[in-house]
């Protein structure tokens, strides 16, 4: 199946989900971040801000997180779009959406090459992608400029790539 229509059907069924349930697992999901990094180390981090009307992982829990327990880390929500010009900051921490990911840290964004460019930029940073099971396949078309991520956070458990970084751990 070619990316377009993976990101079709799993848009559709992550889309599908009761809003109960986005809460609940998105949840879940904040709770294993929280543990996930080691947060005395991080100075910046770099978010999306998670779309209702899309049914993603919900990101509030994480930045109200940070703002409690660690205020002095400097968090950064730029507008995502295709044209919107790459962040020249650095960052310790990159939270990334996804529409669909595999068991290798691969992920299926939305399909305007936006974060895989910044993604490119920030070769130390720390890549979390947030998502729910119902998203994962068994594996994903990959194109060379695809960049792959450290780990990815769901509901029921982190999958880390071989190469995650344990000094963020």
């Amino acid at each position: 199946m070619d990316k377009a229509a993976l990101r079709q059907e799993f848009m559709a069924l992550r889309k599908n989900l009761p809003n109960g349930d986005v809460a609940g697992k998105s949840r879940l999901i904040a709770r294993a971040v929280q543990n996930l990094v080691d947060w005395a180390a991080v100075h910046t981090v770099h978010a999306y801000r998670s779309n209702a009307e899309w049914s993603e992982a919900e990101t509030s829990w994480i930045e109200t997180f940070i703002a409690r327990e660690w205020p002095q880390i400097a968090i950064s929500y730029p507008p995502i779009t295709n044209t919107a010009p790459i962040s020249s900051g650095v960052f310790d921490v990159i939270i990334v959406p996804l529409v669909a990911f595999d068991d290798s840290c691969h992920r299926l964004g939305h399909g305007g090459g936006w974060y895989d460019r910044f993604l490119a930029t920030q070769p130390n940073a720390l890549k979390i992608g947030l998502a729910f099971d119902i998203q994962q396949v068994d594996i994903l078309p990959v194109e060379e400029h695809d960049i792959p991520l450290d780990c990815i956070v769901t509901e029921s458990r982190i999958i880390k790539r071989s190469a995650f970084r344990p000094s963020l751990q």
